[in-house]
Parts: C-alpha cells; sequence; structure tokens
C-alpha cells in the first residue's frame, strides 16, 4: 500500500482512500488480498517462480531429509542443477538468504518439537 502511494504521488494523483463503508477488520482483510495478489502478480513467470517450483519437484524427488545424500551424489555426478537459496543475478549470494535460513531454522525446530 505503501509503494502504491508513493506511486501515485510521483504521478500527482491522490492515493487511494479505504473504503468508508468497510470497517478495520475488513479493510485489514482487503489490504491482504491486494498484497498477496500483487505477490502472486510479481512471481509471475518461469524467470520469477520457477526456481521456487523447481526446489519444489526437487524436494518431491528427495523425499525424506535422510535420502539427500544419496540423491545428491548422483545428481553432482550427472551435472545437474542444484536448486538452493542462490539468486543467479547475484551470483555472490542472495542478501534474502540468512533472513530465509533462520525462518527455515525456526520452522524446522517447531515441527521436531513435538508440542
Amino acid at each position: 500500500m505503501v509503494v502504491a502511494a508513493g506511486l501515485r504521488h510521483r504521478l500527482g494523483q491522490d492515493p487511494i482512500q479505504p473504503d468508508p463503508e468497510l470497517g478495520c477488520t475488513e479493510t485489514f482483510f482487503q489490504m491482504c488480498f491486494g498484497a498477496v495478489t500483487a505477490a502472486i502478480g510479481a512471481l509471475k513467470g518461469p524467470p520469477h517462480s520457477g526456481a521456487d517450483e523447481a526446489v519444489m519437484h526437487m524436494l518431491r524427488e528427495i523425499g525424506d531429509p535422510g535420502h539427500a545424500g544419496s540423491w545428491l551424489d548422483p545428481a553432482l555426478a550427472e551435472k545437474r542443477k542444484i536448486m538452493d537459496f542462490g539468486h543467479r543475478i547475484h551470483g555472490h549470494g542472495d542478501s534474502r538468504v540468512p533472513i530465509m535460513q533462520e525462518a527455515t531454522d525456526r520452522l524446522d525446530a517447531r515441527a521436531a518439537d513435538p508440542e
């Protein structure tokens, strides 16, 4: 919403105001819907969403984390592309990786905790 308001300001337009007929909760969900819709649009096409899909295929192929090593050896021998947290443009690492890794570690810890 902030970016959209900034763009409209740069274009000399007024920001789009919230619908006065909606309450706080409805406005919040309207904004969430808009944000998710924008995110889906931003990930459209193979250059953006293709990597995510390839990672999911790779993880499904591996199956259990205990099978990762036995999956990796033939994949490396066949010179297959190994999907990771990298970025095709940022060759020296993606600045988002530390944040994603921390979130992944927290999710992994929560999944391992039976409570």
